[in-house]
C-alpha cells in the first residue's frame, strides 16, 4: 500500500515538473521572439536610408519626408537642410540657386526678398543696401541711380524725393544745392534757371528782386 502511494507522489512530481518546464520553455521561446523582433526593428531603423532631396528641398528628419525651401533659402539635391542666400540676392519657394536682386531693390541677412530701394536713395544689381542720392539730386522709390535735379531747381540735402524751384527774386547756384538772390540791377521769377539784368533804362536796387 504504502509503495502505490509512493509512486502515485513520485508521478505527480513528475508531471508538475514537465508542467513547470513546459511553462519555461514557453517564457523562454516568448522572450526570444520579443529579443528577435527588437533586433529586426533596430536593424531596420538604423539601415533605413533618408529618402534622397531634389534640389530646391530638404530632408525633415521629423516628418520623414522632403520640404520645400523657403524664399531666400536654396540647396542642392540630397541636401538636409536648406543654405540662405548671400546679401543681396533671393530665391523663390523651392529653390536650387539664388539670383541677384535687380537694380533699385537690396537683400540682407533679414530682409529675405529683394525690396524696393526708397524715395531718396537707389541701389545698383545684387545690393544688399541702398545708397542715398547727394545734393542736386534726387530718385523716386525703386530707383537704379540718382537723377540730377531739372534745370532752374535745386535740392539742398541729401536723399532728396524730389527738386524744388527757387523762389522770385533767387536762382540756383551752379551745383544747383541752393540758391542765390539776385544781385542789384537783376531779377528773377520763381522757377528762373539763372538771373535776368533789368531792361536798359531801368534799375532795381536791392537784394533778390522780382
Amino acid at each position: 500500500m504504502k509503495v502505490k502511494e509512493v509512486k502515485s507522489e513520485q508521478n505527480s512530481k513528475k508531471v508538475c515538473n514537465c508542467m513547470i518546464l513546459k511553462h519555461f520553455i514557453s517564457l523562454i521561446i516568448s522572450i526570444s521572439a520579443l529579443v528577435i523582433i527588437g533586433i529586426v526593428l533596430l536593424i531596420y531603423f538604423l539601415t533605413k536610408k533618408e529618402e534622397e532631396c531634389n534640389a530646391g528641398q530638404y530632408y525633415s528628419s521629423n516628418l520623414s519626408k522632403c520640404l520645400n525651401c523657403s524664399i531666400g533659402y536654396f540647396s542642392s539635391k540630397g541636401a538636409k537642410s536648406c543654405s540662405r542666400c548671400p546679401e543681396g540676392e533671393t530665391s523663390s519657394i523651392g529653390s536650387s540657386s539664388c539670383s541677384k536682386c535687380e537694380a533699385g531693390t537690396f537683400s540682407n541677412e533679414t530682409i529675405f526678398e529683394c525690396q524696393p530701394c526708397q524715395n531718396g536713395t537707389y541701389s545698383e544689381e545684387g545690393a544688399s543696401f541702398c545708397i542715398m542720392c547727394e545734393s542736386e539730386f534726387y530718385s523716386e522709390r525703386g530707383a537704379s541711380k540718382c537723377e540730377k535735379c531739372p534745370k532752374g531747381t535745386i535740392s539742398s540735402h541729401h536723399g532728396a524725393s524730389h527738386c524744388n524751384n527757387c523762389h522770385a527774386g533767387e536762382y540756383p547756384n551752379e551745383n544747383q544745392n541752393d540758391c542765390i538772390p539776385c544781385e542789384p540791377g537783376s531779377y528773377s521769377n520763381e522757377g528762373d534757371p539763372n538771373y535776368t539784368k533789368c531792361p536798359e533804362g531801368k534799375y532795381q536796387a536791392f537784394l533778390g528782386s522780382t
